[in-house]
């Protein structure tokens, strides 16, 4: 069995090299390619230096998280391709369980494990929901955010927080087991997403082509959210036009977009009632960022 690792870093010197520890232990063959977004730090040094690790690619310029995976997998062949963030570390042997989730569930072609962030938190994080008209609708109305609303947030998949081993919406990409075949079915991840969106994409065209997502708690890691992606505000615009593009081809359109708008606006209108500067005031002050393309 022959696994492919691709971890595309950018400026993500603080975190690589816990990462590449964390997952070069495995039963498959592990090929593990690290694609360097023209980091302006270390990252790309890190990585060569690293035993782990088969080849390091380094673009001049940034080419987004789509592009450089795909370009990282063209030409490989591998039974299973395993989408690594650079500021994620696992624990144990998750990589074997996902293997185990995928040998025990030929149904599925797409697999994930359960996360955390630096504060224990274990949810949202490694699971999201369709990114659909309903899930646009609810992120307008604050659901989620009103209290007793939580189990109606638009990103809590049906049922409440995973546990065990379950059939999921969406298998989120910092940490993203997929079968070969699956992979060059849909023919990789879609550049039309240049940051955030992708995973949850192409987790619904594959679900389209009736291969499920699978979630197992036996894969547990730390993930460091943003840990790449700058400060939080800036890491929430690059969301939001994820969420936008998202919402174009899965929410009809317009529609959606609008009422993403109404969401963030809402939000910004809160936290400046509130006397904040906050994320979501700093989002709509600055809405060209995740509204043009």
């Amino acid at each position: 069995m022959k696994l492919l690792t691709i971890i595309v870093s950018y400026n993500s010197a603080d975190h690589i090299a816990a990462c590449l520890d964390s997952i070069s232990c495995s039963r498959a063959t592990n090929e593990i390619v690290v694609f360097d977004n023209a980091s302006a730090d270390t990252s790309a040094t890190i990585a060569a230096a690293h035993d782990a690790v088969s080849e390091v690619i380094s673009s001049d310029t940034n080419l987004g998280f789509s592009r450089a995976v795909n370009l990282a997998a063209k030409g490989r062949q591998f039974d299973f391709l395993l989408l690594a963030n650079p500021d994620m570390v696992l624990d144990g042997d998750a990589i074997d369980a996902l293997i185990d989730a995928a040998d025990n569930h030929p149904e599925a072609g797409i697999f994930g494990g359960d996360s955390r962030d630096t504060l224990g938190r274990t949810w949202p994080g490694a699971v999201l929901n369709d990114h659909n008209l309903a899930h646009a609708a609810k992120f307008a109305l604050l659901f989620g955010v009103i209290p007793f609303t939580g189990r109606l947030a638009p990103d809590m998949p049906p049922g409440g927080i995973p546990k065990g081993t379950r059939a999921v919406p969406v298998i989120v990409g910092c940490l993203m087991l997929v079968r070969g075949s699956v992979w060059e079915e849909i023919g990789g991840l879609d550049e039309f997403f240049f940051l955030y969106g992708e995973d949850v994409d192409f987790c619904m065209k594959a679900r389209a082509l009736g291969h499920g997502c699978l979630f197992t708690d036996r894969c547990t890691y730390l993930h460091i959210r943003g840990g790449s992606s700058g400060g939080h505000p800036e890491m929430m615009k690059r969301v939001l036009r994820g969420r936008r593009l998202l919402y174009q081809r899965y929410a009809h359109g317009r529609l959606g977009t609008g009422l993403l708008m109404v969401g963030v606006a809402i939000r910004a209108l809160l936290e400046t009632l509130a006397g904040r500067d906050g994320t979501w005031r700093a989002c709509w002050l600055d809405r060209t960022a995740w509204l043009n393309d």
